[in-house]
């Protein structure tokens, strides 16, 4: 679960252009992805709404990512006020300082439009690119547990997708330029997957070397 966090100011490096963001968030959404997470179930414990990471956006000119969540109720449906959250997780900043998104990064890069929702099924877009749906269940398994999965559309196997880490560089009173974008993907078959998006949007080429990939940021 997130706490609630400390807001503060914004500055140029966390506004990618609406181009640049369409080229990788488009490419993030292409990569198929079945998540996972177990919630126990908490009919012993006291209520308490859970937020499920589906998956993060880092960059390279700090720690600091955005974070997309689901908020699942302990009887294992969506939250009818609030399903889907996303927030920046400061991590320049602590573990546990979030803020949410500002107007322009809302609507124009990481913002949601919210296009289904029932107790056990969500479906969004992107604001960077609406044309692909994020489906969002969950279900109960033959322990009783609480899985929340998301299925992204696919590029070429099936996956999970871990998050997008983006290669940029800052610039004074200017939008961040971007070099590229590495995709990690978890295969059904355990192998571990990196792949590059060059600075024209286009997809296909294997991360150059193990060094230069970047792994999975935790907020501990």
């Amino acid at each position: 679960m997130t706490s609630e966090g400390t807001i503060t100011s914004t500055s140029w490096s966390d506004y990618p252009t609406p181009d640049a963001m369409q080229k990788y968030l488009t490419l993030l959404l292409q990569m198929a992805a079945v998540l996972v997470w177990t919630i126990p179930d908490a009919a012993t414990d006291k209520p308490v709404t859970a937020e499920v990471v589906l998956f993060h956006i880092a960059k390279s000119n700090n720690r600091n990512r955005v974070e997309y969540a689901a908020r699942v109720q302990p009887d294992c449906r969506f939250d009818h006020e609030q399903p889907l959250t996303v927030y920046w997780r400061r991590l320049e900043k602590g573990p546990d300082v979030t803020r949410p998104l500002k107007w322009v990064e809302e609507k124009f890069a990481y913002g949601i439009d919210l296009r289904h929702q029932s107790d056990e099924r969500l479906e969004f877009t992107i604001a960077a690119d609406d044309t692909r749906p994020v489906t969002v269940t969950t279900t109960r398994n033959d322990d009783g547990q609480c899985q929340v999965r998301a299925w992204l559309n696919s590029l070429e196997a099936p996956g999970v997708t871990d998050h997008a880490f983006v290669k940029l560089k800052s610039r004074k009173l200017m939008f961040p330029k971007i070099y590229w974008v590495d995709l990690y993907t978890t295969r059904p078959d355990g192998a571990r997957i990196c792949e590059r998006v060059t600075e024209r949007g286009e997809p296909g080429e294997p991360c150059p070397s193990p060094a230069l990939r970047a792994p999975p940021l935790t907020s501990d």
